[in-house]
């Protein structure tokens, strides 16, 4: 096999297919494999991403990683946990949370990585909300074990609280503590039959492939308790056998339209 790099300019955003041939110098009988296309989506501008974190998880430092080497993504991190003299993550650094609604308009996604609720207050939540709700814009939150008890139950943000697909268990941290702070064994995950083709599961385009991969991927050794899913939620993964509980549905993951 012989790699031949080859380099296109394109001057226009919008979807192209790409075809490759090469021509034989002797004669074939099979032309099939002399040609190969794949389709290519060019975009004119990147996408505009704010994460933030409440220490330096390793979710953190994958994602954040992910995005620096994307090329179609021009992230900013906040790492709350961070020294004030820190150098901060990202392709576009920020020197402070921004606040102020035209700075969060700024962006196209939001990820919440369990931050601290200590440094968010009202107005910020509302200006989440205002991207999400007015704006389209996204938002992911991904509970962890520091803080989100303690989010999920500050009256300050209850506009953020308002946008997640769940809501939230009020004994959620009293659940918590009696479960204790180590596991033995993970607890297996499974995926709902109506969500098995949701587009935010599609690990490969092949199904087959797709479903083997959810199978071989190690179970959840941590959620946050919830009461249930919003009426427009869509639950894409839930701990095995935990779905016919009425006070705790098991959710892991779960989505939603908002506005």
């Amino acid at each position: 096999a012989l790699d031949v790099p080859v380099r296109i300019d394109i001057d226009a955003a919008g979807e192209l297919v790409l075809r490759a041939r090469i021509t034989s110098a002797q004669p074939e009988a099979v032309l099939d494999d002399n040609q190969r296309e794949t389709s290519v989506q060019v975009v004119d501008e990147r996408l505009r991403v704010l994460i933030v974190a409440g220490r330096p998880s390793f979710d953190y430092r994958f994602v954040s990683r992910l995005f620096e080497r994307d090329r179609t993504i021009d992230v900013s991190c906040w790492l709350q946990s961070a020294d004030e003299r820190a150098v901060r993550d990202g392709d576009t650094v920020i020197v402070e949370l921004p606040r102020r609604p035209e700075e969060m308009f700024a962006y196209d996604a939001i990820l919440l990585i369990d931050p601290d609720p200590r440094e968010l207050d009202s107005s910020w939540a509302i200006a989440v909300r205002r991207l999400v709700d007015d704006l389209g814009g996204g938002l992911l939150f991904q509970a962890g074990p520091h803080y989100t008890t303690r989010l999920l139950s500050d009256p300050r943000l209850e506009e953020l609280i308002a946008l997640l697909p769940v809501t939230p268990h009020p004994d959620a941290a009293v659940r918590l503590t009696a479960q204790g702070a180590f596991r033995l064994s993970e607890s297996p995950v499974e995926i709902p039959a109506e969500s098995r083709s949701h587009p935010l599961l599609a690990l490969s385009d092949d199904p087959e492939v797709n479903s083997a991969i959810w199978r071989a991927l190690p179970g959840a050794w941590w959620r946050v308790p919830v009461l249930r899913a919003k009426p427009l939620a869509t639950v894409l993964l839930r701990q095995a056998g935990a779905g016919g509980s009425p006070d705790d549905p098991g959710i892991l993951l779960a989505a939603q339209p908002f506005g």
